[in-house]
């Protein structure tokens, strides 16, 4: 067998050798081994994901247009088609030894000393692929990935370390990945997309991608997070610095303009990793991430370090034009029209010979478009005036929509939209079950439309960026969508009974040495952060004399929390039906508190605040629909069971079970005392530090009139 041990002829291990300070590799790119990691994969989450990881390897470096790549297609239909140009042999592999080195951690393990570094953090060529995979499996792959790479380094991490994947479509999830790979995997090191590709909304409205996927490729954009971006990803950044991680990004720029060569691929190469760290690092700047959050620690893998010090050199070139002082170089207030028009006349008598122009005329026409913006400013203030004295008649109308388009409800209430977006979580809705909501709009010309979504805290966020109207969520995520700026709204909350909490239980494995909840100091426990659990959690461990502080919290959602609860992997979960009946059924749970009487305002629909001021009718109309069904259901509970059974697809002991704990007590308007009592949540999660601010529920509500509208009055209580 050859020796490979070389380390006395590496030119590397001779330069580190003269050094007196350790030698950190931050890109050291690394490959799995397919077999092993897909068999992985398949034990952490089933075939469907090694299938998501394999179509989003195939299409992460090969766009494919009807099915063919760039090297399947003909000449002619790479230019039709504008297909650019893919590489063909991207790994090493004349050098057999290197080629193995990193493919194999043991052999990396022992030739590190041979590349003269002390320490490497290592980058697997696949750790960003599940951000291609579908939104319902992109965490899910991603937490796979990130496990597979934590587990196969884990023995050598005295030396090595691999990156975390973060995915980073919304905040939220990614928050969510960072603290299982940090607290949970151990990992020390984030690695996000520099950018994620988003539709333009008003495109997607217009041709939907599932009907106009080809549109929907090319009508889309970058969010770079940091300026402009739809979402708040200060909690993230804040997050990143809680845990002292350093954020490292990969990120390429092929595909952009000047790098889309359908012929040559190393056009569209060069340079690229260097211009899309520059698109990042400058969002980062000029949104004002780097100032919030100084201590944050941020590198821009391969793109090498001319371009920081393009950005760098440019940046002190335009503030040194464009700070506050010398903006006023640009202002056309100061252009004296006298000395203009008297230069013109004494040096431009041939330009402007037969043109009589006055001073304002002549200063107008030189500043261009300059003197325009000018204008117009001047022009919107006063019609934003005249429009708020009542004026509007002088001007035809300061409105842009016309209210011949918009539909009445029976009480003359406006409805102006033509589809409702409603949101419901996973564990099912039995007001989408029915269809009531349907029937009812659909003599109106409206059209109901559905989204899942895995809980509450994921349907606020879905909300917030405009994916849907109407949404049920429990008491505590609308707090935390308030905190972080959501224009949302209480609709209606929901009447609590004496069993209401039966069906949401903190809980243990049989097995569990816990005995009684008094004993969970210092525990490890798992649910939704931002979900209703949070309160749960709170208010229970209040009732022992604990805090927050006293558990470990590990934020990871029901839906996949579930698997590994009955596998034994997590110590304390928090759930309820249907997860808590599942596992009851298969005797693998047990409970140590539920949330009975722990007084709780109970759930509420929340809506788009827009939505609901421009359609008080149709939220009118929802309000009377699930009023009425509360009663339908509470005196059809066997019907309400079937419908379990076909919809939700579960067995009819795990139904009977949940029936067993649901009662159907109806609908609460949003009184002053229902008000006050959701204030009391939000106000405990400030006192106990678990959101930044305080904040006041008013500013969440409709107006008085508007709810007692909308309301029937026996709910309104």
């Amino acid at each position: 067998m050859t020796e490979y041990s070389r380390l006395k002829t590496s030119r590397s291990a001779a330069i580190r050798a003269t050094l007196d300070y350790p030698v950190i590799d931050t890109d050291v790119h690394t490959n799995d081994f397919t077999p092993a990691l897909e068999d992985y994969i398949a034990n952490y989450g089933g075939a469907k994901l090694v299938d998501e990881l394999r179509k989003a390897e195939s299409s992460r470096l090969n766009s494919k247009t009807d099915g063919k790549d760039w090297y399947q297609q003909t000449p002619e239909e790479r230019q039709n088609n504008r297909t650019i140009r893919s590489p063909w042999w991207a790994r090493v592999t004349r050098n057999t030894l290197d080629l193995a080195t990193y493919t194999l951690p043991e052999l990396f393990y022992q030739r590190q000393a041979e590349q003269g570094s002390d320490y490497s953090v290592l980058f697997p060529n696949n750790v960003l692929a599940p951000a291609g995979a579908s939104r319902e499996n992109r965490q899910a792959l991603q937490r796979a990935v990130n496990h597979y790479h934590a587990d196969l380094y884990r023995k050598y991490s005295d030396r090595l370390t691999p990156v975390a994947g973060i995915p980073m479509t919304t905040p939220q999830e990614a928050i969510e990945e960072l603290e299982f790979a940090v607290n949970t995997l151990g990992l020390k090191v984030a690695n996000i997309p520099g950018g994620v590709k988003r539709p333009i909304k008003a495109i997607a409205d217009k041709y939907p991608a599932d009907q106009f996927p080809e549109i929907a490729k090319y009508a889309s954009y970058i969010d770079f997070y940091g300026l402009d971006s739809e979402y708040d990803y200060d909690p993230f950044w804040a997050k990143l610095v809680e845990l002292g991680v350093p954020v490292t990004t990969h990120y390429g720029s092929q595909g952009w303009t000047g790098r889309s060569s359908i012929s040559n691929y190393m056009n569209n190469h060069i340079g690229h990793f260097g211009d899309g760290s520059q698109a990042f690092a400058k969002a980062l700047f000029f949104g004002g991430v780097t100032k919030r959050f100084p201590q944050l620690r941020v590198a821009m893998l391969e793109g090498g370090a001319d371009w920081g010090a393009h950005v760098y050199i440019h940046l002190v070139d335009r503030f040194s034009k464009r700070n506050l002082e010398g903006l006023q170089n640009y202002n056309p207030d100061l252009t004296n029209p006298d000395e203009l028009l008297e230069l013109f006349e004494r040096y431009g008598s041939e330009i402007t010979n037969g043109y009589s122009l006055s001073k304002e005329e002549l200063t107008k026409s030189v500043l261009g478009s300059s003197f325009m913006i000018k204008r117009r400013r001047f022009l919107n203030f006063a019609t934003s005036s005249l429009c708020g004295f009542s004026m509007a008649y002088l001007l035809g109308s300061c409105s842009d929509q016309s209210q011949q388009n918009v539909t009445k409800s029976p009480n003359s209430l406006d409805i102006k939209t033509k589809v409702l977006r409603m949101g419901y979580q996973s564990a099912g809705d039995l007001f989408r079950n029915r269809r009531v909501l349907e029937q009812r709009l659909e003599p109106l010309g409206i059209k109901v439309e559905w989204a899942q979504f895995a809980q509450g805290p994921q349907l606020m966020e879905g909300m917030r960026v405009g994916k849907i109207d109407v949404g049920s969520v429990g008491e505590t995520p609308p707090i935390f969508a308030q905190v972080a700026g959501s224009n949302l709204v209480y609709v209606v909350g929901t009447q609590r009974t004496a069993t209401t909490g039966t069906s949401s239980v903190i809980a243990v494995p049989p097995e569990s040495p816990l005995k009684k909840f008094e004993e969970i100091k210092g525990q490890e426990v798992y649910f939704q952060k931002g979900s209703a659990s949070h309160y749960f959690i709170l208010r229970a461990l209040q009732s022992i004399g604990l805090t927050i502080k006293d558990i470990k919290i590990k934020s990871l959602p029901t839906i996949e929390a579930r698997g590994a609860f009955l596998e034994g992997k997590i110590p304390v979960w928090m759930t309820g039906d249907p997860h808590y009946a599942i596992a009851e059924k298969m005797g693998r749970i047990r409970v140590l508190k539920d949330s009975v009487g722990l007084d709780s305002p109970g759930a509420y629909y929340i809506s788009d605040r827009k939505f609901a001021e421009e359609n008080p009718g149709l939220l009118k109309i929802i309000i009377e629909e699930l009023h009425a069904l509360d009663k339908w259901a509470e005196g059809n509970r066997d019907e309400v069971a079937k419908l379990m059974i076909t919809e939700q697809k579960l067995d009819q002991d795990v139904v009977a079970r949940v029936m067993s704990r649901r009662t159907f007590a109806g609908r609460r308007g949003l009184s002053p005392a229902l008000i006050a009592e959701q204030q009391r949540v939000a106000d405990l999660f400030f006192q106990e530090g678990v959101i930044p601010k305080k904040i006041n529920i008013q500013e969440a509500l409709l107006s008085p009139d508007l709810y007692a509208a909308i309301t029937p009055p026996e709910i309104m209580v």
